[in-house]
C-alpha cells in the first residue's frame, strides 16, 4: 500500500512539476487517467491492508476474550476459597474490559477522523480554487477553424502578476504569416519565451489581442488552441518513466512503428539498442 499511494504521489508530483510539458502536448487528461491508474492500485492494495488488519483485530480479540474468561474463573475460585472478593472480581472486569477496549477504540477512531478532517479540508480548499486561465462560460469559446496557421499580435502588452507596474511587452504587433519562418531575437529575459507562453493562454493579457486566423485565442477553447501548436521546450523535460514513454509522450495516439521513426529520425537508435531493455529502459537508470 506505502509503494502504491509513494507511486501515485510521484507521478502527481512528476505531472505538477513539468506542467507546461504537459500543456504543450495537451496531455492533461492522460495525467489524471494515469494517476487514477495509480489511485485505483493504491485502493486495492489499500483493501488487502485493511483485510489482514481485520484479522490481526479479530486474532487480537479473541486472545484478549479467552485470557478475560480465564482470569474472571480463576478469581471465582479465589472468591470461593476466600482469597478474594467480589469486588476483586468487579476490578479485574473493569480494569481489562471496561478500559482497555475503550480506549484503544477511541485512540484509533479519533486518529482516523482527525486524519480524515485534514484531507478533506484540502480537498474542498483545492475545489474552491478556480484557474486564471480557463474556457469562457456558454457558447463564446468555441473550437479553433484551422486555416492555415496566420499568427498575429495586436498591440499586445503584459506584464507578471508579480510585478503588474513592470511591462516585459508592451504595444507589440507583429504578423506571422501561414508557412513562414520567423525568428525572434534578444538577450536573455527581453520576452521570447512569454511570446509563445502568451500564444498558448499560460497568462492574460494585459491588453491587446492574439489571433491565429483571424480568430482572437480568447474566444477559443484551450483544448483546441493548444491542440495545433507544436513546441520544442527549451529546457529538456523527462518524466520519470522509460525512454519509450518520454518519446511517445509528444503523441500518445501515434503507433508504435511511428515512435520507432521518430527515435530513427532522431538518431537515438544505436544508442537504445545498447541497452538490455530498449525503450522499456527507466531514464533514471539511463541517465548514470
Amino acid at each position: 500500500m506505502n509503494q502504491q499511494e509513494s507511486s501515485a504521489s510521484g507521478k502527481a508530483i512528476d505531472s505538477l512539476i513539468n506542467y507546461e510539458t504537459v500543456k504543450l502536448f495537451n496531455n492533461e487528461e492522460h495525467e489524471v487517467d494515469r494517476y487514477d491508474l495509480s489511485l485505483k492500485d493504491y485502493s486495492a492494495s489499500s483493501i488487502l491492508t485493511q483485510q489482514s488488519l481485520s484479522m490481526l483485530n479479530l486474532g487480537q480479540n479473541a486472545i484478549f476474550s479467552c485470557g478475560l474468561t480465564i482470569i474472571m474463573y480463576m478469581a471465582y475460585q479465589d472468591i470461593l476459597l476466600g482469597n478474594a472478593t467480589v469486588g476483586d472480581l468487579v476490578l479485574v472486569n473493569g480494569l481489562l474490559f471496561q478500559l482497555s477496549i475503550p480506549l484503544n477504540f477511541i485512540g484509533t477512531v479519533y486518529r482516523e477522523l482527525r486524519q480524515s478532517f485534514i484531507d478533506m479540508n484540502t480537498m474542498f480548499t483545492l475545489f474552491d480554487t478556480s484557474p486564471a486561465i480557463k474556457d469562457r462560460d456558454g457558447d463564446v469559446t468555441k473550437p479553433l477553424e484551422w486555416k492555415g496557421g496566420h499568427v498575429s499580435f495586436d498591440n499586445v502588452s503584459f506584464s507578471y502578476p508579480s510585478n503588474p507596474t513592470l511591462n516585459i511587452i508592451n504595444g507589440l504587433s507583429l504578423q506571422a504569416p501561414s508557412g513562414s519562418k520567423i525568428a525572434i531575437v534578444g538577450s536573455s529575459g527581453s520576452g521570447k519565451s512569454t511570446l509563445y507562453r502568451l500564444l498558448y493562454r499560460f497568462y492574460q493579457l494585459k491588453s491587446g489581442h492574439i489571433r491565429i486566423d483571424g480568430q482572437d485565442i480568447e474566444d477559443i477553447s484551450l483544448e483546441s488552441l493548444r491542440r495545433v501548436i507544436s513546441v520544442v521546450p527549451q529546457d529538456t523535460v523527462l518524466f520519470n518513466d522509460t525512454i519509450g514513454y518520454n518519446i511517445h509522450y509528444g503523441n500518445l495516439n501515434a503507433t508504435m512503428e511511428e515512435v520507432l521513426e521518430v527515435v530513427k529520425l532522431a538518431r537515438l537508435d544505436e544508442m537504445i539498442a545498447r541497452y538490455p531493455k530498449g525503450l522499456d529502459t527507466m531514464v533514471s537508470i539511463s541517465c548514470r
